[in-house]
């Protein structure tokens, strides 16, 4: 039996999915699915630049440099941000998948992408949901209805804390959940390390994220 990566039926019956996944004799690596979940976060990335969600930041400078200057710095931005829609997932699925890999016994570098592939599709999903609210009710990503940031937000944390927090989501926790389940059907591995490893993973994903957000900001205002 070939596996072949479905995304929505791995979200609504992880059981059978990835039943199938540990039992194939063959796993096809789906590269259609990667491409088709770059491509959702491309478009996601060129709503956002073209509603100009990601240049919201930029507004405090308007006031210190000349108008065409303003809009190439918009520009570079946006170029930044579909990109960083392409790459950055890549990595994700890059590291992700050497590191299950790795530290896994019984698990091949395809049993880890297939996973990591349906886990950057809910992250894709997070920030689809996010779009709609962004957009109508101008909140940003640290007042996401979804994520700790709105309550750092509410109990009048400071900026870092806030930052940190709008990156502990439902998302976030769907992802790690759907990891654990995953490589416990997979692997013989004792639940507690799948579990650890699983979390840190994550974490230092998050980590990423908050310093490549920072380093943005700096970049951009200096």
């Amino acid at each position: 039996m070939t596996y072949q990566l479905k995304l929505l039926a791995s979200l609504k019956d992880p059981t059978s999915k990835f039943y199938q996944l540990k039992v194939a004799e063959m796993i096809a690596i789906p590269i259609k699915k990667i491409v088709l979940v770059l491509l959702l976060g491309m478009v996601i990335a060129l709503i956002r630049a073209f509603m100009g969600l990601d240049t919201a930041r930029l507004s405090p400078l308007i006031s210190n440099v000349e108008a065409s200057e303003f809009e190439f710095m918009k520009l570079l931005i946006a170029l930044g941000s579909l990109l960083e829609a392409f790459f950055i997932p890549l990595l994700f699925l890059t590291f992700t998948s050497f590191i299950y890999t790795i530290l896994f016994d019984e698990v091949t570098f395809r049993h880890a992408l297939i996973v990591s592939t349906v886990s950057l599709f809910i992250f894709q999903l997070g920030k689809l949901a996010m779009l709609p609210i962004e957009i109508w009710f101008g909140l940003d990503s640290t007042s996401s209805p979804f994520a700790f940031g709105l309550i750092a937000n509410v109990l009048g944390a400071s900026d870092f804390y806030i930052e940190i927090g709008s990156h502990f989501s439902l998302f976030l926790f769907w992802s790690i959940i759907l990891h654990i389940y995953a490589f416990s059907q997979i692997t013989t591995e004792r639940k507690f390390f799948i579990v650890l490893i699983s979390i840190a993973v994550h974490l230092l994903v998050i980590v990423f994220s908050i310093l490549k957000t920072f380093f943005s900001v700096y970049i951009t205002l200096i």
